[in-house]
């Protein structure tokens, strides 16, 4: 009650200072005063079509258990996954072919449910649906997101570098945590509406900055110190870029599963299947740091002054095993046992090395870079554009 009260003073006081601009235009020009009103008119318009046409997502079920659920229950959470289903193929990532599968999957669904299937019928297509057909159908938002978390890291490491002029204070990483977290709720959230973009965005961040480990850089640097591979100031500052890179990547998985996440999502379920990405994502980040940070750095890591007898490959091989140890106890050290099930179903390999920094990494900055330097106004009738533009797209593809 009292927000609903707060709201409506709201609009009272802004009514009241909508009125007193619209006498001062019309004191000035009768017709500086009605196109004021021709102004004010269209901006209401284009802010009712958004909200008419932005998707609003179902509200969120538990999967029913099979052994206890009845018929009845089993038949809404069917309806509850087509719906889910439409919602998020109106993301504008998606392209022709990706909406056509999603439509297609939509229609089996309620087909299924008009031809009064039966217990075992309904059973094995909430099966299908969430480990195969949803899996498949969302893959190609989660490998867009993948690049866009990637490239976050890369920047991170490199920026806490000392290569760079940047530190890695608190306020930058978690500057860099919720900008990372925005970009990836705008990508993932499709047309929802803002509501529920920035619900999405407060329970990521609120998960990230709860559970962000602080003693993680403690075991790295204990590592790094302890190899005795590198000075002590280098394997601090190795410590710091390696710590930064983790923290991006934890985030990212954070918010990719906040907005693709299939039921009732809670931050006990989620940080379960985070931790059972806990050694893909330590893979990413040493074939990162690696492939495009380590040989930046070499410069500023050499022992300074030189030893007599001083093996530049011997040296720089050493301090590679001692990163690679190093992240591998530190995630050994922090991650969760996991249950036998999820041991025998996760095996993990390293991806192949892509030259992330030099092909995704330029498109990245450069779409930001592009996206900032238009002005306020074309950004806000592009969004507006975009949102009716597939509102109508959904409604005949999905009707």
């Amino acid at each position: 009650m009292t927000l609903k009260a707060a709201g409506a003073l709201l609009l009272l006081f802004l009514a009241a200072e909508f009125a007193r601009l619209f006498l001062l235009f019309y004191r000035l020009n009768h017709l500086a005063g009605y196109a004021f009103l021709a102004v004010l008119a269209g901006l209401f318009a284009a802010l009712l079509l958004a909200g008419l046409f932005s998707s609003r997502a179902p509200e969120p079920m538990t999967r029913p258990d099979f052994a206890t659920a009845s018929h009845h229950e089993l038949v809404n959470y069917c309806r509850y996954l087509s719906r889910r289903l439409v919602y998020l193929g109106n993301n504008p990532l998606f392209d022709r072919e990706g909406r056509h599968a999603v439509a297609e999957v939509v229609s089996y669904i309620r087909d299924m449910l008009r031809a009064h299937p039966l217990r075992d019928d309904l059973q094995r297509t909430i099966v299908t649906m969430e480990h195969e057909r949803f899996p498949e159908l969302l893959a190609s938002l989660k490998e867009k997101a993948d690049w866009e978390i990637q490239s976050a890291v890369l920047q991170a490491m490199k920026d806490s570098s000392c290569v760079h002029t940047e530190d890695n204070s608190p306020w930058n990483l978690n500057t860099r945590q919720l900008s990372l977290i925005i970009r990836l709720t705008d990508q993932l959230a499709g047309v929802s509406r803002l509501r529920e973009r920035l619900g999405f965005a407060i329970d990521a961040f609120r998960l990230a900055w709860t559970t962000h480990r602080s003693d993680w850089r403690q075991r790295l640097q204990n590592h790094l110190i302890l190899s005795r591979a590198l000075p002590r100031r280098c394997a601090l500052d190795l410590a710091d870029m390696l710590w930064s890179g983790w923290r991006i990547m934890f985030t990212g998985r954070i918010a990719v599963d906040r907005c693709l996440h299939i039921g009732l999502w809670t931050p006990e379920e989620a940080l379960t299947r985070l931790n059972a990405q806990i050694e893909e994502m330590e893979v990413q980040i040493r074939t990162l740091f690696l492939t495009h940070v380590f040989n930046e750095t070499k410069p500023l890591l050499r022992p300074d002054p030189l030893p007599e007898s001083f093996d530049e490959g011997v040296y720089w091989n050493a301090a590679s095993h001692a990163i690679k140890t190093a992240l591998g106890a530190a995630v050994a050290a922090n991650r969760k046992e996991p249950t036998s099930s999820s041991t025998e179903k996760t095996t993990i390999q390293p991806e192949p090395e892509r030259d992330l920094a030099d092909s995704n990494g330029r498109l990245m900055k450069h779409r930001h870079r592009r996206r900032s330097h238009k002005p306020a106004i074309l950004r806000i009738a592009e969004t507006f554009g975009q949102r009716i533009k597939y509102g109508l797209l959904s409604r005949r593809l999905y009707k």
